[in-house]
């Protein structure tokens, strides 16, 4: 019995230190200006912006894409690839990709 469970234990810090590691590609590094406010570090999901037009500057390492919905809903305008900026006429929110 002793073995099992430290064979459980250590199969169970091996599985959290490997969730702990993996954290950080849920995440595009640098930084995300929709609508003029700014995400740093933005994580994987749908970000809504303020006014429209829909301004997005994207510092981040990974691309962006643009919906004419809110919640990453409705049309895809586009894509705002890193360090660089978009302007869309309709855009109502923002998708980070994993």
């Amino acid at each position: 019995m002793r073995r099992v469970t430290t064979v459980l234990g250590g199969l169970v810090m091996a599985g959290t230190l490997a969730l702990g590691l993996s954290g950080s590609a849920w995440a595009a590094h640098g930084w995300l200006k929709i609508s003029g406010k700014t995400h740093y570090e933005p994580r994987t999901g749908c970000y809504t912006g303020v006014y429209v037009p829909l301004s997005v500057d994207n510092y981040t390492d990974t691309a962006v894409h643009v919906y004419s919905g809110v919640n990453c809903q409705g049309d895809y305008l586009g894509t705002v690839e890193p360090d660089s900026h978009g302007f869309f006429e309709y855009g109502r929110s923002v998708y980070v990709p994993q």
